[in-house]
């Protein structure tokens, strides 16, 4: 999917792959670039934005000029090139 604004009330599937200027999905599972991304639920997906803010990520992929999660789960990758913020650290491991 290419667009400028993919709004996702559902869940993605992990072989999906989205292109969008805003993105705001329900549970993501596959691939999502975006400019500004908002995800209720990461589940084993990959997000590239500039500014990603995720309510909760179960083993996902994240990369980010700015990154913010509510919850984070275990097994997850996140890379931030300017700040990353998480409210509940429920399982990290630095």
């Amino acid at each position: 999917i290419k667009a400028k604004l993919v709004r996702v009330g559902g869940q993605t599937h992990k072989t999906s792959k989205i292109f969008a200027q805003n993105a705001i999905i329900k549970n993501h599972k596959g691939f999502l670039r975006s400019k500004d991304v908002e995800i209720d639920r990461l589940e084993g997906g990959e997000v590239d934005g500039e500014r990603v803010f995720v309510k909760e990520s179960v083993g996902g992929e994240i990369k980010g000029n700015i990154v913010r999660i509510e919850t984070i789960k275990a097994n997850n990758l996140i890379t931030a090139f300017e700040a990353v913020f998480i409210d509940k650290d429920s399982q990290i491991i630095l």
